[in-house]
């Protein structure tokens, strides 16, 4: 949890980095304060009452490597 948007741009810019996948920025509010929260895109949900701010991307993006062709001998 942040209290400003900056800091939470930082933690995301941090986890896009580190994960190669982008990262967003999501606002809500607890006793009454605005707080702001990072999360993964993968898989992403918004939450109950919150509120996308942005996207942060990575600077390199992950790319999954496909799966190497079959090779079969028996014809198939």
């Amino acid at each position: 949890m942040h209290s400003s948007i900056e800091s939470a741009r930082t933690e995301a810019a941090t986890l896009a980095s580190a994960t190669g996948e982008p990262a967003c920025i999501v606002s809500g509010r607890k006793d009454g304060a605005i707080i702001f929260r990072v999360y993964s895109m993968k898989g992403f949900g918004l939450p109950a009452g919150g509120i996308f701010e942005e996207v942060v991307l990575p600077a390199v993006e992950r790319v999954d490597p496909e799966p190497p062709e079959k090779d079969s001998t028996n014809g198939f």
